[in-house]
């Protein structure tokens, strides 16, 4: 499918009420959470930091994973990251969220993180980018 399909596509979802979605993952970015292959199943709710979200990149569709919020010139953008990626995303506006990550399958089995692997993942993932960002001194 040309690129330009998929973002009127992806554009259509933003807007659409749907119940659920699936969608399968191409890239290694969720890493060992998520793999290649994967079907994700994604509806939308209340995000929360450590939940993994779908979002509109440009004409991409992401998956990764909530850290918190940030706000900036009046207005909240969501901070997110790959778990196998070093750095985080582009601030990503929460009207470019398709939704969240409730399970995924794999070889036939069902997978849902359980709130202590989102927790690990969750400050992993804060904990490098606070230690890339501000430079810690010893006192």
């Amino acid at each position: 499918m040309e690129s330009a399909d998929k973002k009127s596509i992806y554009e259509h979802l933003l807007q659409t009420d749907f119940t659920r979605l699936v969608i399968t993952v191409e890239g290694h970015s969720m890493v060992p959470t998520l793999k290649p292959g994967d079907k994700l199943m994604v509806q939308r709710g209340l995000y929360l930091p450590g939940d993994i979200l779908t979002f509109m990149v440009e004409n991409r569709l992401m998956v990764h994973r909530l850290l918190g919020w940030w706000f900036s010139r009046g207005t909240w953008f969501l901070v997110t990251k790959g778990d196998n990626l070093q750095g985080v995303d582009t601030l990503v506006s929460r009207d470019r969220v398709l939704g969240k990550v409730r399970f995924w399958e794999r070889n036939s089995h069902s997978y849902k993180e359980n709130i202590l692997d989102r927790l690990i993942h969750l400050f992993r993932n804060i904990g490098g980018y606070c230690v890339a960002r501000f430079k810690i001194k010893a006192h």
